[in-house]
């Protein structure tokens, strides 16, 4: 039996004062024990079950479950269709990798989300007042000091990588959702890299990662600022890489994801953040003409 210096994942289920957290693909949720507050972050399938007993009784939640479990394959047969996301590998255990990439920014003094336990169901972490960036980017805009604070934090990643060639270290999900301000230092540090990249050339990933975040940050208020201030901290041959694998989707792929979010939406009940502008001729183009000013 495992001994943790923590609560294990399935004693702080019973707490009552349980608190869940955004995140996409993993249960996530805050525990006040007291003398310290600690947030579990679980994979969905451990423990979903579990959790829904315990925070919900939402019939939404258990069909979108079964939904999950059963379009999942065909989901990633649609991603694989996507240049630009041939990046990473399609696996069930990330946390392995998220541990693994965390501490390595931790030796180099990246400020980065600190693990206090690694459990067998669970990564666990001390609670932080803070905020993700994507919230930031709505209601701020491209001169906003808060994003400056992310630029650097991110050509900090990238300069780590590209100095050790080592693509290990940069941020395979490079979106401002994997990132949080602290209210307190005013500080950005980064979070959930718990993503698998494939072997291929540094350049490579690091360009169909960079394309990754134009496309999130496209879809702000201020999104061609955004994208320029970030374009600014590359080199045109940076540059010239992104542009070379952002291309036209098929029309199957294009048709099927804007179906998948139309369907998570009506399960959701309300409108989510969705990653149907990814697939967008219209702002496909859109990106290639903000990257050729930069070229």
């Amino acid at each position: 039996m495992n001994t943790y210096k923590y609560p294990s994942l399935e004693e702080a289920l019973k707490y009552s004062n349980l608190t869940t957290l955004d995140d996409g693909c993993h249960n996530v949720f805050a525990v006040d024990f007291g003398d310290i507050k600690l947030v579990y972050k679980s994979v969905l399938s451990q423990t979903l079950s579990q959790t829904n007993e315990l925070l919900t009784k939402n019939m939404r939640g258990k069909i979108k479950k079964v939904l999950k479990t059963i379009e999942a394959p065909i989901r990633n047969y649609y991603s694989s269709k996507i240049d630009f996301m041939k990046y990473r590998e399609q696996i069930s255990d990330t946390f392995d990798i998220e541990y693994q990439v965390l501490e390595e920014w931790n030796k180099r003094n990246i400020p980065s989300m600190r693990i206090l336990e690694k459990q067998e169901k669970a990564l666990v972490y001390k609670y932080l007042d803070a905020i993700n960036f994507d919230k930031i980017m709505r209601r701020e805009n491209h001169l906003s000091p808060e994003y400056t604070k992310l630029l650097d934090l991110i050509t900090k990643i990238r300069d780590a990588a590209k100095s050790e060639n080592n693509s290990l270290l940069l941020h395979p999900d490079l979106l401002p959702k994997n990132f949080l301000y602290l209210l307190d230092t005013k500080q950005a540090i980064a979070i959930d890299p718990g993503l698998k990249l494939k072997n291929l050339p540094l350049e490579e990933l690091d360009a169909r990662i960079n394309l990754i975040f134009l496309y999130d940050v496209n879809k702000f208020n201020h999104g061609d600022g955004y994208m320029n201030r970030f374009l600014e901290r590359l080199t045109k041959e940076e540059i010239k890489n992104i542009r070379e694998f952002n291309h036209p989707l098929r029309k199957d792929v294009s048709m099927y994801f804007s179906m998948r979010q139309k369907i998570l939406s009506i399960l959701r009940g309300k409108p989510d953040s969705d990653y149907s502008y990814w697939y967008n001729p219209k702002n496909i183009r859109h990106i290639n003409s903000v990257l050729d000013k930069h070229i």
